[in-house]
Formats: C-alpha cells, sequence, structure tokens
C-alpha cells in the first residue's frame, strides 16, 4: 500500500509540474502576444500622428502637383517644394524613430512609365510586368547619411520614385483615412502612419506617410522577451523545488498583469494610454443607461506648445508636459475622474457621473491650475506661462449619443475655446 501510495504521490506531483510549465508557456505566449501588439500599437500612433501633423501644415496646389508628377526623381527632390517639406519634416524625425516622411499618390494610367523587370520581383514582391501605379510626390529622409547608406552612395534613380501598387495600400487610399499598417517593401520592413492629404483646391491626391524602421519594434519586444525568459527559466526553478507544497500561479499572473499595466500608460506623462483610456472609456458607456450617470468628457490642449518645442526644445518640451499632466491629474482624480493622452499635447478627460453644471467649475480650477503652475512660456501669444485650453461635453443618460460623437463635440468646443483666446475652458451640452 504505502509502495503504491508513493506512486500516486509522484503521478501527482508529474501532472502538477506539467500543468505548471505549461501554464507558464501559454501565459508567455499570452503575454508576448499582447505586449507586441501593445508595442506596435504604440509605434503606430506615433507614425500615424508625425503623418497628421505634417499633412496639416503641407500645402500644395493642383498646379504645383502636376508639374511635380512630371519630374525625374533627382528634379523633385531639389524642388523648393520638397526641400522645405523635407525641412519641416525632419523636426519630427529628429527626437523619434521615424526614418522616412513622404506624400504618396497614384499615378495617372497615361502617366505610368516604368514596371517590374524579371531580375527586380523580389525587390518589388510583384511579378515581371506589373505596372509601377504608385509615386512618391515628395519626400524627406531623417539625414543624408541614411540616404546615401540606403542608395549605396548612388543616390536614386528615376525608376526608385515608384512602386506597385499593393492591395494594402490601395485599400488605404481608397478610405482615406488616417491609420497604420505594417509595410514590407524594396526599402526595408517598416511600421508605417498614413494621413490623407488635399490640395489648396480640396483634391484628394494622396496619403502622407511616416515610416518607423522595424528594428525599434525588434529592439523593444527583445527587452521584454529577455524580461520573460529569466522569469520563465526563474519560475521553473523555483516551481520544481515547491511544486510538493501547493504551487500557485499568482506570481506569474501578477507579472503579466504587471506588464501589460505598463504598456497601457503612457510613458512619458504616465496618464493612461490613448487606447487604455478609450477601452475604458467604452467600458463605462456601455453601463451608462443601466446606472443613469452622466458622463463629462473633456478634449484638452497645451496652448501654443510647437513654438515651445521649437524654442526650448523637445527635452524641456517633455518635461513640461509631464509638469502640466501632473497638475491636471491631481485635480482630475480629485473630482473621480480619468486622464488619457490622446497624441502630442492634446489629452482627454473623463468623469463618469458629473453633472453639466459641475463640469465648467471643474474645467476653470484646471485651466488656473495650469496657469498658476507658472512654467515659463516666452513664446506664447497670450501669456508668458504655459496655459490650456478645455472643450468639454456633457452627456446625460437619455440623450442616446455614441462615444465618437460625444469626442467630436469636444473637440469642437475645443476648438471654439482656442478661437476665442485660449487659456479658458467651453462646455457644451448636447440637447
Amino acid at each position: 500500500m504505502r509502495k503504491g501510495t508513493e506512486i500516486d504521490g509522484l503521478s501527482k506531483t508529474k501532472m502538477i509540474i506539467l500543468v505548471w510549465i505549461a501554464s507558464l508557456i501559454l501565459l508567455s505566449i499570452y503575454s508576448y502576444s499582447k505586449v507586441s501588439s501593445q508595442i506596435k500599437s504604440n509605434l503606430g500612433n506615433k507614425a500615424m500622428f508625425a503623418a497628421i501633423s505634417v499633412s496639416n501644415e503641407l500645402s500644395m496646389s493642383d498646379r504645383e502637383y502636376r508639374h511635380i508628377l512630371d519630374m525625374d526623381f533627382e528634379d523633385a527632390l531639389n524642388t523648393a517644394k520638397n526641400l522645405e517639406f523635407e525641412s519641416k519634416s525632419r523636426k519630427y524625425m529628429e527626437s523619434t524613430d521615424i526614418k522616412y516622411i513622404y506624400l504618396e499618390s497614384l499615378v495617372p494610367k497615361d502617366k505610368v512609365r516604368y514596371d517590374v523587370k524579371p531580375e527586380e520581383q523580389e525587390d518589388f514582391n510583384a511579378s515581371a510586368g506589373t505596372k509601377l501605379e504608385v509615386v512618391y510626390l515628395l519626400d524627406a529622409v531623417k539625414s543624408e547619411a541614411i540616404r546615401e547608406e540606403d542608395t549605396g552612395g548612388q543616390g536614386y534613380s528615376d525608376k526608385d520614385r515608384y512602386d506597385v501598387l499593393s492591395s494594402e495600400f490601395e485599400k488605404i487610399y481608397i478610405e482615406g483615412k488616417a491609420t497604420y499598417t505594417i509595410s514590407d517593401g524594396k526599402w526595408g520592413e517598416y511600421v508605417t502612419g498614413y494621413a490623407p492629404f488635399y490640395t489648396e483646391s480640396g483634391k484628394y491626391i494622396g496619403m502622407v506617410g511616416a515610416d518607423i524602421y522595424m528594428d525599434k519594434y525588434y529592439r523593444e519586444v527583445g527587452v521584454f522577451l529577455k524580461i520573460l525568459s529569466g522569469f520563465v527559466a526563474i519560475n521553473i526553478i523555483a516551481g520544481i523545488i515547491i511544486l510538493k507544497s501547493a504551487l500557485k500561479l499568482k506570481t506569474t499572473k501578477s507579472f503579466v498583469e504587471k506588464i501589460e499595466n505598463h504598456y497601457s500608460t503612457d510613458y512619458l506623462t504616465s496618464v493612461l494610454s490613448r487606447e487604455k483610456f478609450l477601452d475604458r472609456l467604452s467600458s463605462i458607456w456601455r453601463s451608462v443607461e443601466k446606472n443613469e450617470k452622466e458622463i463629462g468628457l473633456f478634449m484638452l490642449d497645451i496652448d501654443h506648445f510647437k513654438n515651445y518645442n521649437d524654442n526650448y526644445g523637445h527635452i524641456n518640451g517633455d518635461e513640461a508636459i509631464k509638469a502640466v499632466c501632473r497638475e491636471v491629474k491631481v485635480k482630475v482624480e480629485e473630482h473621480g475622474g480619468f486622464m488619457g493622452r490622446f497624441g502630442g499635447d492634446e489629452f482627454l478627460i473623463a468623469f463618469e457621473g458629473m453633472a453639466y453644471s459641475k463640469m465648467s467649475e471643474v474645467a476653470d480650477e484646471i485651466v488656473k491650475r495650469v496657469e498658476r503652475l507658472g512654467y515659463k512660456h516666452e513664446y506664447s501669444s497670450i501669456s508668458d506661462v504655459i496655459t490650456v485650453s478645455l472643450g468639454g461635453v456633457a452627456v446625460e443618460p437619455e440623450d442616446g449619443v455614441s462615444m465618437e460623437n460625444a469626442m467630436e463635440k469636444a473637440d469642437m468646443a475645443l476648438y471654439r475655446a482656442k478661437k476665442h483666446g485660449r487659456n479658458r475652458a467651453l462646455v457644451l451640452k448636447i440637447d
């Protein structure tokens, strides 16, 4: 009997060890998937917001578009329009991982110059004879050294300006909306952010693209995998030692939660990331009718912050954003709200159960608190210190308003607050 009992005990121990190891493997796969996805999302959003910013600043007439379209690549690169485009784009690239920013368009069928040659099939990832129907109207690279490295010191040929029309880009071009994707082509593998571009007459001609080399993604994933590998090794050893005394999986679960929490928080400001904020807001929105509570939603913008970055530098700009967020977050949490970074110097704030009558009071407190911070800003046209503008909207359960529509209303209120002088708050009520 004793021998049988020992065998049963040994089998149970082996089973527990197998379950423990299998659990570690599954949790590792799960956490890797989540973190990998979050890293791509963070890089994609960074590239997309850069593309949006450049698109908003860029202007081009229909005549300039036609003129540049007909030029050879080297001539196009040396136009005043492209030199200006590259100069402005490098301001976004110098303190980021963005390598290229460009304006990508479709070539009119009667102007297609090139197709894929048999020896170029691997470069273009397309069969011989495929037409090159995509053109880079404008092109900016982070530095001349990178351009020389990418071209092997030979410079660009005119054909380098063109590319095949992939199904992915065709879909993005047709939809004409800001987005990001993973692209793998002749020039390498990138996380690419896109934003639509229109000429001065309102004609849609293509997408502004911003490329972050995938090396950045692999480096961040590599760091995570080292942490994960060390964690798995330690836990397997610890598990084998202590499994006979009722092994628990709590440590592993806690680790995964910490990793996920790290990527749900904006690395610079410690407020919620855009994705985490929208997830939380979405959960509240689904339950608002059931709980019969109001929702107060704000969009906050730091006034003339581009001027701050241009004159004080991005390092000082980061410190200023952190200081503003600390002040705002204190007031937001004091009233039971939560805050997330929407992008750049724009933030979202939400309060569950806050009525319209209370929103203006809280918003004014936030505006005054930031101004009292006294953070020097000599390049603001409205004050000698950093200030903020807020646009808010009050939503009641019976309004039947979607979350997306409420965000648009908050953005509209922010626009009005800025139009009326900035350093103020404006709250709308949905009728």
